[in-house]
């Protein structure tokens, strides 16, 4: 009886739309702030470097691409440089 309880609790849930988590807003700095990270580790990326190295810089790439869109940083693209 517990399970099937809980398990219609955590279907309410994710069904009701009002529970959707937003993404944090990011400013336009913390925006700028990352995208230069971007930017930092795909120039490093063009110039080239051992595949170990080349591996890393693309790992850190990855993870401020995330960061970009956690922050929902597209809403400033327009500006960012």
């Amino acid at each position: 009886m517990k399970n099937r309880t809980l398990l219609f609790l955590l279907a309410t849930i994710l069904i009701n739309p009002h529970n959707v988590v937003a993404a944090s807003k990011g400013s336009l700095a913390q925006c700028q702030s990352v995208q230069d990270q971007i930017n930092y580790y795909t120039n490093l990326r063009r110039a080239g470097g051992s595949a170990r190295t080349m591996e890393s810089w693309k790992r850190s790439r990855q993870k401020q691409k995330d960061r970009f869109t956690k922050h929902n940083c597209k809403q400033w693209r327009n500006k960012l440089k």
